[in-house]
Formats: C-alpha cells, structure tokens, sequence
C-alpha cells in the first residue's frame, strides 16, 4: 500500500492563494458584468437573503 502523505489545511490555503488572483473590491466592482468574468458566491443562502448578493454571481455555498 502507498503511502499517503496529508496536506496541512495551511499547505491547501497556500496552494490555492498561490492560483487565485485576489481583487481588491474596487477591481471586483470593475469587472461586474463583464461576459468573461464569473463571480462565485461563497456565502450560505440565509446569508444572502439578509445581506444580499453580488448581482450574476454563482452561489455555490461553502459546504457543498
């Protein structure tokens, strides 16, 4: 059997943050609407009914 190596949770944040671009919110609001941007809406819909939410964005809720 292979021996499996874990990844720290801090490991997978750095992996990630090191493929991700990270916008400031005016930059964010810039690309609103533009046909080759995609927000993603990470937030739980009761979230989103309270606060509201990011206009055209996807929500894929952080659990799924």
């Amino acid at each position: 059997m292979p021996l499996q190596i874990r990844k720290s949770t801090r490991q997978m944040v750095d992996e990630a943050l090191a493929e991700i671009e990270t916008l400031s919110v005016d930059e964010a609001r810039a690309d609103l609407g533009r046909p080759d941007v995609t927000f993603i809406d990470l937030r739980d819909p009761r979230e989103l009914w309270r606060e509201g939410g990011i206009p055209g964005a996807v929500n894929v809720t952080h659990g799924m």
